[in-house]
């Protein structure tokens, strides 16, 4: 007896997903009518990849066994994958069907003063960057210039200076955990730098340039979609690779949603690194611009001393997705806001907006956002876990309170923000950690 299977449905362009429910005595065909329908467009030109969660990805062509009187239990066969009723097929668009890719110049964003607080980091323009590399003399020099490049290395790669780097720098660059940049962004560069480098668009001369380097990128991290419509189309991994990479993201996604453990790497993209790169920006509360809190030695904790306070952190977004944690520490009152500051003005009335400990309200501060609607969430309290999502490119604030997520409640935000605390009442105190770059 035919059991049933469901199936999601993944284009690369246009950029679509559906879901549909089929026996597992479906036959190509029929499978690829399915998917048509639910995907809403003739897949006839696109290139097919199925995938069962635990077993192997198999392209829909001849050359791999697959004909027209196979059927989806024919494409499955052994191991987890067996009995897997979760299956994936991803559709890959031909070149013909995408439109041409275009660079959109963000404008410049303003010089903005130093507030002093940053005197041990490196002032130069990311134009100087590999300059300042190549003269740097010392072990402390040069971890100087490096922090600099970490902190800052979507810009740095972006740079013009970029360009001219040596394939040594790059494989230095490659290898570290704390450049602070998607990695779908930094394969874009590498692309570009590529092209810059060989004055060709051959791509089997790229491929055997860039062969010490491909490796060093960590494709493991990248999303289906960025596989899919990015990497798979210059022809720089293997077909197994790519396959093998398809059927990775897909598991990785899945236990991600069941909470599940790690997802080990095939053999043929095993020497990926599959290890987030962690920014080396790190959020601590500064003990200088903070109003009546007493700070940790470690810069980690903020607790109310008594008066009216207020908790900020020296580093400001401009641009990007950015998401940290707030632990509440201990919470005996209602007068506690969790969100971000537009500016370091300690004799500000409202210095944060964000959410408030009661659960409902909204702070605005002024110039600093507004409200979209209203929204609930569980009341602060001893143990409550505040996620705080900052996404500066649509200049909105969402929130994510005890595995609840309230959307984006603020938005029109000011064009650099800080996070911050107000803590407005005794016994109360807040922990900030896990800063990361992007979220989903």
């Amino acid at each position: 007896m035919a059991s049933e299977i469901t199936l999601l449905v993944r284009s690369d362009f246009p950029p679509k997903v559906a879901t549909l429910k089929l026996g597992n005595d479906t036959k190509i065909p029929a499978l690829k009518a399915a998917a048509a329908k639910a995907i809403g467009f003739d897949v006839a030109p696109y290139s097919l990849t199925y995938a069962a969660h635990g077993g192997d990805a198999v392209p829909l062509l001849p050359d791999f066994g697959v004909k027209d009187d196979t059927d989806i239990a024919g494409l499955v066969k052994s191991g987890d994958s067996a009995s897997s009723t979760s299956h994936t097929l991803v559709l890959i668009a031909p070149a013909n069907l995408r439109p041409p890719r275009r660079v959109i110049a963000k404008p410049k964003a303003k010089d903005e003063k130093s507030d002093g607080k940053e005197k041990k980091e490196l002032k130069i323009d990311v134009e100087q960057a590999f300059a300042e590399l190549a003269k740097a003399k010392t072990k402390a020099q040069k971890d100087l210039v490096l922090s600099f490049i970490d902190k800052n290395a979507k810009k740095v790669f972006e740079s013009k200076a970029f360009l001219k780097a040596t394939k040594k720098d790059l494989q230095g660059l490659l290898a570290r955990d704390g450049l602070a940049i998607k990695e779908i962004d930094l394969f874009n560069c590498i692309l570009k730098w590529a092209g810059g480098q060989l004055k060709s668009e051959d791509p089997a001369a790229r491929k055997e340039f860039l062969k010490e380097l491909i490796p060093m990128i960590r494709f493991p991290l990248m999303q289906v979609a960025e596989l899919a419509s990015v990497v798979v189309p210059t022809g720089l991994l293997e077909m197994q690779q790519q396959l093998d990479l398809f059927q990775y993201v897909t598991a990785r996604e899945a236990k991600k949603k069941s909470g599940g453990g790690k997802v080990e790497l095939a053999k043929s993209i095993a020497m990926f690194n599959d290890n987030s790169r962690k920014p080396a920006i790190e959020l601590k509360w500064d003990s200088g611009l903070s109003r009546n809190v007493t700070i940790s030695e470690d810069g980690y904790a903020a607790t109310h001393n008594g008066t009216d306070g207020a908790a900020f952190c020296t580093t400001g977004f401009t641009e990007g997705k950015h998401r940290w944690t707030i632990d509440v520490v201990y919470c005996e009152g209602n007068c506690m806001d969790i969100g971000i500051s537009c500016r370091h003005d300690q004799n500000d009335s409202q210095r944060v907006s964000g959410i408030h400990a009661g659960g409902t309200s909204i702070q605005i501060q002024s110039g600093c956002g507004s409200s979209r609607g209203s929204g609930s969430w569980s009341r602060f309290s001893a143990g409550t876990i505040v996620h705080v999502l900052l996404d500066m490119d649509a200049r909105t604030l969402n929130f994510n309170v005890n595995g609840v997520d309230t959307g984006p409640i603020i938005h029109s935000l000011p064009a650099k923000v800080y996070p911050a605390c107000d803590l407005r009442q005794r016994s109360l105190g807040v922990k900030i950690r896990d800063y990361r770059e992007g979220w989903e």
